[in-house]
């Protein structure tokens, strides 16, 4: 396999869970909580940390039983060939799924707020040769690459939070008081936004310390997590309520920032970033899906599926959604269930459990085999 001499330290693992998490989530989840929970998006926001953290930790408990093998790779060695190919392939329509659904976010927020003339597909055959052009390059380039943007990304959204600061009138009480159960609805999406964290599946076997594994997990999956509801409190504190009714609040809550008049195109910028950390998440998603599929298909070199499945994400991504609301209202509702209650949490620990079965069956097998000798 092409990839396998590609090797990424652990800050190049931490940036690429940070970033393919944060790098659309903040555009659409604040929104999305809010309408859910109201008042207690926060707090939404804080619970859903717990899923991201329990996804990671199975995925880790996988990689640490199969070291040498990825997300797409695992199924087989504990289902067989065929049917451990077939969940395999599952998980690489999962990712190109999720990947056509992030090119549609960003063909909307350029669509949205810079180039509303532009037709959308003239857009995205911009992202997707970008896209291309990385992809071909490895998987060392899209690391070092993505802790370049995100670093960008990150300061962007540290600016909003400072600048904010002086529009908030933060309406966090009552706590609850509409009972727990919207609470833990707004959990949903944003908990399977952060477990997304399993993509990170795919490149452990490349990590330089292995065993550091969990370590990095729980600190991306914590660190973006706590961006989240930092980012959540502070759109609710600038446009309350209303914040649902935004496709993209946190670029409103730029908009509202009064600095002097050298920073007065600070959304401009700031948009411009986040078009960047956009790039960077579908550059990733779109890499370990070829990637998978040369794994399932069992060829030697994936790039010749690049260009085919840059194709077909271009096309899919024009058929996810008609408009932005749509979209948003997709990435709030739809996509977090499934995602969450399909390949983010069920399937790795139902993958879990059987391997657990199989080993202490083999076990047994092996104590009754040296009891005989």
């Amino acid at each position: 396999m092409a990839v396998s001499n590609n090797h990424i330290t652990s800050v190049q693992a931490f940036g690429l869970i940070v970033s393919q998490i944060l790098g659309t989530s903040f555009l659409v989840i604040p929104g999305t909580v809010v309408g859910l929970a109201g008042v207690d998006a926060w707090i939404s926001s804080i619970i859903a940390i717990g899923y991201g953290l329990f996804s990671g930790w199975l995925i880790v408990l996988l990689f640490r039983l199969y070291p040498n093998a990825t997300l797409v790779q695992i199924p087989e060695n504990i289902l067989g060939r065929w049917l451990g190919k077939v969940v395999g392939f599952g998980y690489c329509i999962f990712f190109l799924i999720s990947n056509s659904t992030v090119i549609r976010q960003g063909g909307a927020l350029i669509t949205t707020v810079f180039l509303p003339e532009t037709p959308l597909i003239v857009i995205i055959a911009c992202y997707m040769a970008l896209v291309i052009y990385i992809a071909k390059m490895g998987m060392e380039v899209v690391a070092r690459t993505n802790l370049m943007l995100l670093t960008l990304l990150i300061v962007s959204i540290f600016i909003i939070l400072i600048a904010s600061l002086e529009n908030m009138d933060i309406p966090l009480l009552p706590i609850a008081g509409e009972g727990l159960k919207p609470i833990l609805t707004g959990s949903i999406a944003p908990g399977s936004w952060l477990s997304q964290v399993i993509m990170v599946g795919m490149v452990l076997p490349y990590l330089q310390h292995k065993e550091h594994a969990l370590k990095i997990i729980a600190t991306g999956v914590i660190f973006t997590g706590i961006m989240q509801t930092l980012i959540t409190v502070v759109t609710l504190a600038v446009l309350g309520l209303q914040t649902e009714n935004f496709p993209f609040p946190v670029y409103d809550v730029a908009k509202l920032i009064d600095l002097d008049i050298l920073w007065r195109r600070l959304d401009v910028m700031i948009v411009v970033m986040w078009i960047a950390g956009v790039f960077i998440k579908m550059a990733f998603w779109f890499y370990i899906t070829v990637v998978g599929l040369s794994q399932v298909f069992e060829l030697h070199d994936y790039r010749p599926l690049v260009i085919p499945l840059a194709i077909l994400s271009g096309g899919m991504a024009m058929l996810s959604a008609t408009n932005a609301a749509d979209l948003s209202e997709y990435l709030g509702s739809v996509w977090p269930l499934f995602s969450l209650m399909t390949f983010e949490m069920p399937l790795p620990l139902l993958l879990l459990i059987i391997a657990w079965i199989r080993n202490r069956s083999k076990k047994r097998i092996v104590g009754g085999d040296s009891s005989v000798v």
